[in-house]
């Protein structure tokens, strides 16, 4: 399945988009949490700058991603509301 398909199937109440929850991950993460923005960046996939920082930190942020990815998962299914971040969602 398509990462929208389980947006759209997943958070059919909300009205967002991968974006937009990506966005929420992300603002949650630096906000929330003490995890180092390279662990954020590499939980979205997203390049690291260099070849170099490919190279050297790609097997030293595999490990914080597990504990990462399972707060993130507690953090969606809490009954806790969080406004200032949650309207990111939306963007």
């Amino acid at each position: 399945m398509s990462m929208i398909g389980l947006v759209k199937k997943q958070l059919k109440q909300y009205d967002t988009t991968v974006h937009g929850l990506r966005a929420t991950f992300r603002t949650w993460g630096s906000e929330t949490t003490h995890y180092d923005g390279y662990v954020l960046e590499f939980a979205l996939a997203h390049q690291l700058n260099t070849k170099a920082e490919q190279a050297y930190l790609q097997s030293t942020l595999v490990g914080p991603r597990i504990p990462l990815m399972q707060d993130w998962a507690d953090y969606l299914t809490s009954n806790e509301t969080h406004p200032n971040i949650e309207s990111s969602m939306w963007n």
